[in-house]
């Protein structure tokens, strides 16, 4: 019998996990004409790290049979990793709970909607993996067909003037620019290798290259719509640029508010990221059991 490879399936999780709840927030305030530049150097460092991370994560191979100080190094590296994790899960949280009751539910106590995200996250992270990466397969269609259609669809509105560059930056005007993308989603994303290597044993390097190059590439749409409707300065005032530049698309007399489709990208693809990080952090935790108690 044939195993199981999940490889569409990573492509589509590593994507989501990238997306993550860096779309809830970007661009952050202060963006000005060389953030689009700086987050698609950031988008390429990130492909690189992943990429290197991956490949490094794939050779290490450190069992129960294995040298006490291997073992002892490898838990240091794991529980780092899920303390890295649980700050990563820390800030998706808050971003998608800040969001919610401020928008959705603002007349609902934020314990309430803590509460509620919460459940769910426990719920999906009590699923078994393939459960998680079918949903994964799933919601990344349709996710990529909410980012897509409301990128296309304001396109007579776009001012392109919003993402030109008039002069050379300095590298401080870039590294100024370049600080939120490093910190989410460039920093967050080399929890995904060792989601995949603890979840699936190795980090499926192609198949995770991949879906976090998509996942930039529909990051960076979801980070140029608004700069080209409202222009950086603008878009990084507004507490939420994405659904913002959703909100100016219509269809017909009828269909004037559609902002809940970004809200669904939002929804899922932090429920999805806080998943990845909340498995790494227990599941980390039953590898330092295993290899220093055996």
């Amino acid at each position: 019998m044939n195993k199981i490879t999940y490889s569409s399936h990573t492509v589509a999780l590593s994507a989501i996990f990238i997306i993550g709840s860096a779309v809830i927030n970007l661009p952050v305030n202060g963006s000005n004409e060389f953030s689009f530049l700086a987050f698609m150097i950031t988008a390429v460092l990130l492909v690189g790290v992943y990429w290197l991370f991956g490949a490094v994560l794939n050779k290490i191979n450190v069992t129960k049979n294995s040298k006490p100080i291997s073992k002892v190094l490898y838990a240091v590296f794991i529980l780092s990793a899920g303390v890295f994790a649980l700050f990563c899960f820390a800030e998706t949280f808050l971003s998608l709970t800040q969001f919610v009751s401020k928008i959705i539910l603002p007349q609902t106590p934020k314990f309430f909607v803590a509460v509620i995200f919460i459940s769910v996250i426990v719920f999906f992270a009590l699923k078994s993996k393939e459960s998680i990466l079918k949903f994964s397969l799933i919601t990344f269609v349709l996710i990529t067909a909410v980012i897509v259609f409301f990128f296309i669809a304001p396109m007579d509105k776009y001012e392109l003037r919003n993402i030109y560059i008039f002069k050379l930056p300095h590298f401080a005007e870039i590294l100024t620019q370049m600080n939120p993308y490093l910190i989410n989603p460039l920093s967050h994303s080399i929890i995904l290798p060792i989601y995949l290597k603890l979840e699936l044993g190795k980090t499926k390097g192609k198949s995770g290259v991949l879906g976090a190059v998509i996942g930039c590439v529909l990051l960076s749409v979801c980070v140029l719509s608004p700069i080209l409707l409202f222009g950086a300065g603008v878009s990084g005032e507004l507490q939420f640029p994405f659904a913002s530049a959703v909100s100016t698309v219509t269809v017909g007399r009828l269909f004037t508010r559609l902002d809940g489709f970004a809200y669904f990208v939002y929804f899922v693809s932090a429920l999805i990221k806080s998943c990845v990080l909340a498995k790494v952090a227990f599941k980390g935790l039953e590898k330092i059991d295993e290899l220093l108690n055996n």
